[in-house]
């Protein structure tokens, strides 16, 4: 038999192995034993002792010229590399970390795609690797002759955002001293967690300190908890190597240690087992993974594990796994599930021999029957054919917003982002910036809207040479951005165009040209009620690509989770909740309420929500009537708190395109005084007491009578509300996305 020379990009090697390394070293080991014809080479810029090789069959070929060691690793590969592998005259190049030298004279490509980071959180990326994958990312997976996968979820992502077929999936296996064939004995496991600082109960995070891990969100999470009482005697241990963009991490760790956290840094692989065992609960929850690998080793170690609801980590995790978002409330609430269920059997996981075998075979076999006979631009041809309508979603509304609008941006973001691009006025990034620099953002943002309206100028970016369908979360944004008859327009009203009295000149002016633009394109429109739908008809008529309705749900915050009473707030109480603003009615709401008498039995009117347009009306009417509480902006933690005491919920609002809190009031069985005919009726099917918003005294009647209802009135009521909240859920809302973004895309 031929001997067959392989190469490898050695720099995935480097020590301390990372996660991906960790990947690439131990199918190396198994790879030494299955093919042992093969003569194995590995490519590194770094010197010898910064490389771990799995045996001595290995030859490492590392980088002469001193100075030249100080290139980019992948510049370095893209260079310097494909050099040394022509006169090596190897047959086949295994990119472990997919980028590869693109080399000539019949060298055969294998490469491994283990996440897409720089198309799902680039953002959380070093400059160096965010750029390469940029440069060369999607051309050296079409020019390869085999690519694999390391997750089937990874594959999908890499059929949909790339436009280029997997040729197999290789997952992630476990090394046999991850088997624990007994429980680990309580000495010994004191002992050893003692030689790391460590004390039973613990939370373990296992991850690179770089912001994708979302270490922030789980300390938070963790601190919140201590303080609430429910992780008291609880320690929260960090295992893993510093990594980057992490100064303000490394800061709220030195804080956080006083609540208990340990910092252990990285651990050896022989110590992680007992680490995994010890723990109460794995949490890991990623913004993004391309597969898990923390997880499935904690689950085969039999851990309980907190991690994010993402296709990748599903695929790492079984069913005993608790799912989350991984936002603060999602963490915590995962966290509390967790530690609240029985320890788990340990799973049964893959040993590496299995995947091994996979990629010794597209090693040996790399070249596919109808890509033999052809060149690299032949076979990029030929891959390109597949690629299929790709979707772009528009995020920019999450910038300025923070009402009900935003939190279904986000929603949507986090469940077809991953396959999707996501655009956030010129960024197009996953993640939504933060504080200061969000406010930056949306402030430029509407400058650039106002100043240069729905000019052809300046556009906003999108992906170059890929077919794109376009999801708009907000009509007003379509204004810098091609639109075409073939994208879609999510549209939650028409106030601006309906009831311009509610709407400042600027509003009204910037949403008609909007809407004048869609007019023009007549694209698909959904709409978040029937009632928004008709509306925006009777305006625009019907002569669309398609009228779509997609109703709402509760928000995840709103189910479950603990709550936090809020101080100088007492029942009974009416409670509004929503926005400061002219449409939300809510001075007309204070006028009855003041007229009503209902302070002086006892009563009070709470408000919470962010200020907007005509909130400055709203506050002044509030100071002014004796028993009226602002409290602005809530956790959903204190809202979930405000819902479970109140007496009932008032939104007699002029204008709603749907009307979320009276959703969720409903959910708490909170008995609802809306607005006659409006959305607001048809989201909580009509089972509320509906009165004139124009009528300051059929608004303090309505008050007057929820306060006065029997108890079996009362309770029935009740019962409908919250069935009928139960069945407007999350998942309904998204599969109706996911067919019709289905639909669309095929």
């Amino acid at each position: 038999m031929t001997s067959l020379r392989i190469g490898i990009d050695g720099d995935a090697l480097r020590t301390p192995l990372s996660g991906v390394g960790y990947y690439i070293f131990n199918l190396c080991r198994e790879l030494d034993a299955l093919l042992p014809e093969a003569s194995f080479i590995a490519y590194s810029r770094l010197p010898s002792g910064a490389v771990l090789l799995p045996s001595p069959r290995w030859q490492l070929r590392t980088e002469p010229v001193v100075a030249l060691r100080r290139l980019p690793s992948f510049l370095w590969l893209k260079t310097r590399c494909r050099a040394l592998c022509a006169s090596d005259r190897i047959d086949v190049f295994w990119a472990g970390r997919t980028l590869h030298p693109r080399l000539d004279g019949g060298v055969r490509t294998v490469c491994t795609v283990h996440d897409l980071n720089h198309l799902v959180v680039p953002e959380t990326m070093r400059f160096q690797s965010r750029w390469s994958d940029r440069l060369w990312f999607r051309g050296d997976i079409l020019s390869a002759d085999r690519v694999l996968a390391n997750s089937r979820g990874t594959a999908e992502r890499i059929r949909t955002m790339v436009g280029a077929e997997v040729c197999d999936v290789v997952l992630p296996g476990v090394r046999p001293r991850f088997y624990l064939s007994q429980p680990v004995g309580e000495i010994e496991l004191r002992e050893n967690l003692s030689r790391l600082g460590v004390e039973r109960p613990y939370l373990l995070s296992v991850a690179t300190s770089e912001p994708r891990k979302n270490l922030d969100a789980v300390i938070d999470a963790f601190i919140e908890l201590k303080k609430d009482g429910k992780l008291s005697d609880y320690q929260l241990v960090l295992a893993g190597p510093t990594g980057w963009k992490n100064r303000a991490l490394k800061q709220r760790v030195e804080e956080a240690r006083k609540y208990g956290l340990v910092l252990v840094g990285y651990v050896p692989d022989e110590s992680m087992p007992i680490l995994y065992a010890g723990a109460d609960a794995l949490v890991f929850p990623s913004l993004y993974e391309g597969f898990g690998m923390p997880v499935l080793e904690a689950r085969s170690c039999g851990a309980r594990v907190v991690t994010t609801d993402i296709p990748e980590l599903r695929e790492a995790g079984d069913e005993y796994v608790v799912y989350v978002q991984p936002t603060l409330d999602g963490i915590k609430e995962g966290i509390l599930r967790a530690i609240s269920l029985p320890k788990p059997p340990p799973a049964a996981g893959r040993p590496w021999k299995e995947s091994a075998q996979i990629l010794a075979r597209a090693l040996r076999d790399g070249q596919d029957s109808q890509l033999n006979s052809m060149g690299k631009t032949d076979k990029r041809e030929l891959r390109t054919r597949i690629t299929r309508t790709q979707l772009l979603l528009d995020c920019s509304l999450s910038l300025i917003n923070r009402t009900g609008a935003h939190y279904i941006s986000e929603d949507l973001a986090l469940a077809f982002g991953g396959k999707a691009i996501l655009r956030r006025w010129r960024l197009l990034r996953r993640q939504l910036p933060g504080g200061i620099a969000r406010k930056i953002f949306g402030r430029l943002m509407l400058r650039e809207i106002a100043l240069l309206g729905t000019s052809d100028r300046f556009l906003w970016p999108e992906p170059k040479a890929v077919k794109l369908k376009r999801l708009f979360l907000d009509p007003l944004y379509v204004k810098r951005s091609r639109l075409e008859s073939s994208d879609i327009v999510l549209c939650h009203d028409i106030g601006p165009i309906s009831h311009p009295e509610l709407y400042d000149n600027g509003t009204i002016g910037a949403y008609k040209k909007a809407y004048a633009k869609i007019a023009m394109a007549r694209p698909g429109m959904v709409f978040v009620s029937n009632t928004s739908r008709l509306a925006f008809e009777a305006q625009f008529g019907t002569d669309f690509r398609f009228l779509k309705a997609i109703p709402l749900y509760v928000r995840t915050g709103a189910l479950a989770g603990h709550s936090e009473p809020i101080s100088g707030i007492e029942p009974p109480f009416f409670l509004t909740v929503g926005a400061l603003e002219t449409r939300k009615n809510q001075r007309r709401v204070i006028e009855a309420f003041g007229q009503y008498g209902f302070a002086k039995r006892g009563v009070s009117y709470v408000l919470c929500g962010a200020r907007g347009t005509g909130s400055e009306e709203v506050m002044a009417a509030a100071a002014g009537t004796p028993g009226v509480k602002v409290l602005g902006y809530v956790s959903d933690a204190q809202l979930r708190w405000l819902y479970q005491e109140a007496s009932a919920f008032v939104l007699p609002s002029l204008l709603e395109g749907f009307g979320m809190p009276a959703l969720e009031a409903a959910l708490h069985g909170l008995i609802p005084i809306i607005s006659r005919n409006s959305a607001l009726s048809e989201a909580v099917n009509g089972l509320a007491i509906q009165v004139d918003p124009h009528s300051v005294s059929d608004i303090g009647e309505a008050m007057k009578s929820v306060l006065a209802l029997d108890e079996g009135k009362r309770d029935q009521l009740r019962n409908a509300l919250v069935t009928h909240a139960h069945s407007a859920t999350r998942e309904k809302f998204l599969a109706e996305w996911a067919d019709l973004i289905s639909s669309e895309l095929h």
